[in-house]
């Protein structure tokens, strides 16, 4: 019988890459409390793994973050939005996509605060909000609806970007932040009541008067 064979060692950025990619689920969780155990376990090492590939847990912390902010998961999950839908829906969707990784952002810089001020220096230059790739995935996804819309489709990214990120930054979310569906009405109809698809569709249920000829 064939013995099956050994998987082949992991090199070590790579043993990093899967350590770094199972720490971030648990520190959205759990924060500056996840522990080296619980981190082991997600990864599937010995804890002693993770000392051997990381200095300490606030170097692993650090690079964690870093590397997460800095992906291209964003833009990639954007780029996967179906074509065909609906103006509506596809902002809907990105709002959702943009929202969901500004809090991650928030929640990690956070943790990268708290790690540089336990001791560890050199972090790096903390990570930005979405930038070029973000308004160009954007703006490639709205241009076939660009005669619905009253900017440009780049400028419109730039739009949604903001938002998003406001709905959940701590000082300016507030008590009962503005759900992904609230922001896409805003972002496309406006404050006006005039403007809102409520306000569409009431008018479209409204009856209108019977059309008569003008020489009867």
């Amino acid at each position: 019988m064939l013995k099956p064979k050994r998987a082949q060692p992991m090199s070590r950025e790579s043993r990093r890459a899967a350590i770094m990619d199972a720490t971030i689920p648990l520190l959205i969780a759990h924060g500056q409390s996840t522990t080296s155990r619980q981190i082991a376990e997600a990864a599937g090492v010995a804890e002693g793994t993770i000392y051997a590939v990381f200095e300490d847990k606030q170097e692993l912390i650090a690079a964690s973050v870093n590397r997460h902010l800095n992906s291209t998961s964003l833009v990639d999950a954007i780029a996967e939005i179906e074509p065909g839908l609906e103006l509506a829906a596809v902002v809907e969707r990105i709002v959702t996509l943009t929202k969901a990784r500004a809090a991650d952002t928030f929640a990690l810089l956070t943790l990268l605060r708290a790690s540089a001020n336990a001791g560890r220096q050199g972090v790096g230059r903390p990570p930005q909000p979405p930038g070029s790739r973000f308004v160009e995935a954007v703006g490639d996804l709205l241009r076939p609806y660009a005669d619905q819309l009253d900017v440009p489709p780049r400028r419109a990214a730039l739009a949604i970007r903001a938002a998003a990120f406001s709905m959940v930054h701590p000082l300016a979310s507030g008590e009962a932040p503005l759900s992904a569906a609230e922001a896409t009405d805003l972002l496309l109809y406006g404050l006006a009541v005039s403007g809102s698809r409520k306000s569409a569709a009431r008018t479209a249920r409204l009856p209108q008067p019977a059309r008569t000829h003008p020489f009867a």
